[in-house]
């Protein structure tokens, strides 16, 4: 009744189903998006409380003045800084600030995250001053630390800078 072709096409079923699960795996491999280019960045580790330290230590300010400068101050051990860059922490406690820190200068599509995570980092104003200023143009964030301290009239611990 039934010729030899259709007898073997009825056979086929499974062939069908085997090439399937084998080359869908692949073909996905194949279509799947490229990955988007993101920005390099750069950690730079705070090792001392000390502000504004020694060149033998890595300080909060120092650390503002690499990223800022995308170079390396022979007066601390911090990294050079590349344009993006990632404050971090090695440290727990409170720094004390004696002035203002080094205001955020990062323009040019370059950015700057203070990251506290994983320590307990307080940033304390002793006087009359703000925290930090940030710039026009450039980008600051923060993220798992505390600033307290600051009496100044100008309104807050980080402020951006005035446009007159």
């Amino acid at each position: 009744m039934w010729s030899r072709r259709a007898r073997a096409a009825f056979a086929r079923p499974s062939l069908l189903i085997a090439l399937i699960v084998a080359l869908v795996p692949i073909c996905i491999l194949i279509l799947e998006p490229a990955p988007r280019a993101t920005a390099v960045t750069n950690a730079i580790t705070v090792n001392t409380l000390d502000d504004p330290g020694t060149s033998s230590e890595c300080s909060l300010r120092a650390a503002i003045n690499n990223a800022n400068n995308k170079s390396s101050d022979s007066n601390s051990t911090c990294a050079a800084g590349t344009g993006n860059d990632t404050i971090v922490f090695s440290v727990s406690g409170t720094i004390t600030l004696g002035s203002t820190l080094p205001a955020i200068a990062n323009a040019s599509g370059g950015s700057l995250t203070i990251d506290g995570t994983g320590e307990a980092v307080t940033v304390h104003a002793a006087g009359q001053y703000r925290v930090v200023v940030v710039n026009p143009g450039a980008t600051l964030s923060l993220s798992g630390l505390t600033i307290t301290g600051n009496t100044s009239f100008y309104g807050g611990g980080v402020s951006p800078m005035e446009v007159l």
